[in-house]
């Protein structure tokens, strides 16, 4: 309850007004477009990484010759198979790794095409440990790294070619 005598400042017009001129279009758009690159600094080059991923998986899909209706599952556990590679620790990794195949495998996957995609998600998870200390260094240009595995030109258009993958053995 408010104390008598005092009148209040504001009313419900005057309420509804800042409201309105708060939440309309334009000044939204601004103030997410001033505090966008702040608060996500890295996104467009990791969204470059996790895509180059996917192109490495969609080439090994043509090669195994896996059913697209299939494909989301295998691209599943080997996005969860890079990112676990990625932050844990090797002892950590290897138990990991082995339940989330096994986890996969209980699901209906083909236990020799996880262990081919398995190279891929590898040396993916290789070049970008090799990477990670100069994302500061390219925005829209070819990562360095992948350089030393492709031989033409690597554009956001067309995958590079998959040559060096399936005509020799490689380990990481």
């Amino acid at each position: 309850m408010r104390k008598k005598g005092k009148s209040r400042l504001s009313t419900g017009e005057k309420r509804a007004k800042r409201y309105r001129a708060k939440y309309q279009v334009d000044p939204v758009v601004k103030r997410y477009k001033r505090l966008l690159p702040h608060v996500y600094p890295w996104e467009e080059t990791a969204l470059i990484s996790w895509d180059f991923l996917e192109t490495l998986l969609f080439a090994e899909y043509a090669e195994l010759g896996i059913p697209s209706d299939e494909q989301p599952n295998y691209t599943a556990w080997a996005k969860r198979k890079a990112e676990m590679s990625l932050f844990l620790s090797q002892e950590t990794l290897k138990a990991e790794i082995a339940l989330l195949t096994e986890e996969f495998i209980t699901r209906g996957l083909n236990s020799s095409w996880l262990a081919s995609l398995e190279l891929v998600v590898d040396l993916w998870v290789m070049l970008m440990r090799s990477t990670v200390k100069v994302y500061e260094t390219w925005l829209y240009a070819e990562p360095p790294a992948f350089s030393l595995l492709f031989s033409d030109e690597w554009s956001y258009t067309e995958p590079p070619s998959f040559s060096l993958l399936h005509s020799e053995s490689w380990s990481v």
